[in-house]
């Protein structure tokens, strides 16, 4: 990675900076949210939060994770099971997608997906100085299925009452809001459950302690 970083910066290639994906302090806040709905339930599925990154796996073979460093930095990268990208360049003859072009050298193997490891990786994204970057390959198109619901606040909550009841919208509002401001309490966790009375309170509001969003 670092020796790629200082070809791209020899060759004069540069990161193309994108607006797709949410601001990283949005996007964390609502990957955490929706994951305590998962664990509160006790659900095998949904996505995840982990000491140090984000994680997803889709139940059709797609996922990714959000892995955060020290700096106000993080990459984004996961693989769409059957990508377009993939399939032109595998069985197509065309090029690989540029996902690390203008890349510097902390985006390495150490915090891409382990799809990375067998040629699956279709996207890339790092955070820095407060933007997102990719390289020059648009990868837009590869990052519905693996990715959890976290494009808008209504997309995330939809995604929270889909496991907690749609009586439980306002407090899944509230949760996302206090959660986004970083002031999370155990009490905001524990009214999304209202209808779960069996909920792994304690276990979901841990997911948001370990994104540093509980107070």
């Amino acid at each position: 990675a670092a020796e790629a970083a200082r070809a791209d910066e020899a060759a004069g290639r540069v990161a193309v900076v994108t607006d797709q994906i949410p601001p990283l302090p949005d996007l964390l806040a609502r990957w955490a949210v929706l994951s305590a709905t998962y664990v509160g339930i006790g659900s095998g599925w949904g996505p995840r939060i982990y000491p140090g990154y984000a994680w997803f796996e889709s139940d059709a073979r797609s996922g990714s994770t959000l892995y955060l460093l020290p700096g106000d930095r993080a990459v984004l990268s996961g693989g769409k099971w059957n990508s377009e990208l993939l399939e032109a360049a595998y069985n197509g003859g065309g090029p690989l997608p540029d996902l690390y072009g203008g890349a510097p050298a902390w985006v390495n193997d150490s915090v891409l997906n382990t799809r990375n490891r067998n040629g699956l990786l279709s996207f890339c994204y790092w955070w820095d100085n407060g933007q997102w970057y990719r390289g020059s390959t648009d990868t837009s198109g590869e990052l519905d299925a693996p990715v959890p619901a976290i494009w808008t606040p209504d997309a995330t909550v939809a995604a929270m009452t889909g496991q907690t009841g749609a009586s439980t919208t306002q407090a899944c509002q509230a949760l996302l809001e206090v959660a986004t401001e970083g002031t999370a309490t155990v009490d905001d966790v524990a009214a999304v459950f209202d209808e779960r009375p069996d909920a792994q309170v304690y276990a979901a509001a841990n997911q948001l302690s370990l994104a540093g969003l509980l107070t």
